[in-house]
């Protein structure tokens, strides 16, 4: 029952953040979606995306890096084939920093 109620809340949490998503990329040049265990302010200020996207913004949160990983998966899936897209894999391969809470988060111009 537990792992039930844990699949339910994540499908919903899914949904909100593909709905966000959706809504941030409705008049952005390009976008990425990401995953790290900085804060947003600290990877928006990387070389990679610094004077490269002009905004970035959380999606979803959590203390469990697995759970990060798969949303990000999730998510990149989804908006892979749109043509603003910048993701250029489902997976990530890269580590990120520990961290207490770790963020999915959508970058865009």
């Amino acid at each position: 029952m537990k792992k039930l109620c844990e699949y339910m809340k994540y499908q919903k949490d899914l949904k909100h953040a593909k709905d966000d998503v959706s809504v941030f990329i409705k008049n952005a040049e390009n976008f990425k979606i990401g995953k790290t265990g900085k804060t947003t302010e600290e990877r928006f200020a990387e070389p990679d995306y610094n004077g490269v996207y002009d905004n970035i913004v959380p999606i979803f949160s959590s203390g469990d890096a697995d759970t990060i990983s798969r949303m990000e998966a999730d998510l990149i899936s989804e908006f892979k084939d749109d043509p603003k897209c910048d993701n250029e894999r489902t997976i990530d391969q890269d580590d990120m920093a520990d961290s207490d809470k770790y963020i999915v988060y959508l970058i865009w111009k």
